[in-house]
């Protein structure tokens, strides 16, 4: 009797180790799942959102010789060009009339300097006034009322695109237009030479690529 009460003990015990076994199973497929439902949404996200909070890398590539490393900033310069007004008024526009496009930038530092409400500066520009300087701007594309650069695939070589920056209107001409992979930074290959702007935006009909526009000055006046 005693030996079949410790039996039946021990498939009792088998039994509740199996349980526990099957719960923990469960909950390592469950988790996983709800992991790969997290990532996917997180890449959704990112391709919206993809310069919320990157900065462009600039370098040179060995292929092109007159383009050379674009060099960080130094601290004066940078203090310099971030010391502007940080009201959350534009501090210049950008206008091209062949897509239609006419829209404000704020300067640096203030809170509507993001790519979730304008045209956007990002952090290696220095201002159209700085002589062969590079001004950078970034913008969505796609749908929606954010999409300001929607229209920018319409752009080829030799059209122009105009800024007007502290009451002065610098007209550039667009030279080289190229597409990189979306890794959250940029290359951007430009002339030392030149005093230029660079256009961002994602890939018209691509999720997974980038444009960049490269335009250089070719005219300023006062307006």
């Amino acid at each position: 009797m005693q030996r079949k009460n410790n039996s039946l003990e021990k498939r009792s015990q088998y039994i509740k180790i199996g349980f526990l076994f099957l719960i923990i199973a469960l909950l390592i497929v469950n988790l996983d799942y709800f992991s790969t439902k997290k990532i996917h949404a997180w890449d959704t996200i990112n391709n919206k959102i993809y310069f919320s909070s990157k900065e462009v890398k600039q370098y040179q590539p060995e292929k092109i010789d007159e383009k050379k490393e674009e060099t960080t900033e130094t601290t004066e310069t940078k203090e310099e060009t971030k010391s502007e007004t940080t009201s959350d008024y534009y501090v210049g526009y950008i206008e091209i009339p062949k897509i239609g496009l006419k829209r404000g930038f704020a300067p640096f530092g203030s809170p509507n300097n993001t790519i979730s409400k304008n045209v956007t500066i990002l952090p290696t520009s220095v201002y159209p006034d700085v002589d062969k300087g590079n001004f950078i701007l970034a913008a969505h594309s796609g749908t929606g009322s954010i999409a300001y650069f929607k229209d920018l695939y319409r752009l080829g070589k030799g059209d122009t695109v105009t800024i007007y920056y502290r009451n002065t209107k610098y007209t550039y001409k667009i030279v080289d237009i190229y597409d990189v992979k979306k890794t959250g930074t940029v290359s951007v290959y430009r002339s030392y030479n030149e005093t230029t702007l660079t256009l961002v935006t994602c890939t018209y009909n691509r999720n997974d690529k980038q444009t960049i526009y490269i335009a250089n000055l070719i005219n300023k006046s006062n307006y």
